[in-house]
């Protein structure tokens, strides 16, 4: 299994809490392949939820690259990062299309 956390970097609380809900609604509905929840930074945070954890049990960067970017599509882009077991990577200003590309690579190569 491999797992990623992926949150928004901009906004207010409030801001990143509503997008990580949305993109965690969004990628459960996407694919029954994608473990999805909604998680607080911290136990002693008070926000509603600002990380997606998506937990892949098979080899599937391609479902959850194809998730972010439907999503991007229909929502727009943003800051957000993408934290494995191997490092961060961070998104930020590129093109939809570019994004999915960097996104599925970047999930290949950390084990997706």
């Amino acid at each position: 299994m491999t797992k990623f956390l992926i949150h928004y970097a901009e906004g207010t609380d409030f801001e990143r809490a509503q997008a990580a809900s949305s993109l965690a609604e969004f990628l459960s509905a996407s694919s029954s392949e994608l473990d999805v929840e909604l998680l607080r930074q911290s136990d002693t945070s008070m926000d509603l939820g600002t990380l997606v954890q998506v937990i892949l049990a098979a080899p599937a960067s391609i479902i959850l690259a194809k998730g972010i970017a439907d999503f991007l599509r229909r929502y727009g882009s943003g800051k957000f990062s993408i934290v494995t077991d191997d490092g961060e990577m961070v998104v930020e200003g590129l093109d939809r299309k570019a994004t999915a590309e960097i996104i599925k690579q970047a999930l290949e190569k950390h084990g997706g």
